[in-house]
């Protein structure tokens, strides 16, 4: 017999969503209420596949993902190639004042 998706995979998929809403459900709210626009993407995703440990089994993984905060980090820096590095201090960073 060939595994399939079937009903029984579908009522499982069904309720590992459910599950994972209720679970970050008040996360989801405090999410929403920080949104900047009055907007928040949800997003609920499966990886479905043969399974290797039972015969004709079917693995469902679920996965739930929201942007909780929105964190704008910028980095930017000069690289010349053709510089040669001082002796002892290749790898320290030095901070320009007001960055």
């Amino acid at each position: 017999m060939e595994s399939k998706i079937g009903p029984k995979t579908i009522s499982r998929m069904k309720s590992e969503a459910s599950d994972k809403i209720d679970l970050y459900a008040a996360q989801i709210d405090k999410a929403f209420l920080k949104s900047d626009d009055g907007k928040l993407k949800v997003s609920i995703g499966f990886d479905i596949s043969m399974s290797e440990k039972t015969a004709n089994g079917i693995d469902v993984s679920t996965t739930i993902g929201f942007v909780a905060d929105k964190i704008r980090d910028k980095t930017t820096c000069t690289v010349v190639e053709s510089q040669t590095e001082l002796p002892g201090v290749a790898d320290k960073v030095y901070r320009i004042k007001g960055e």
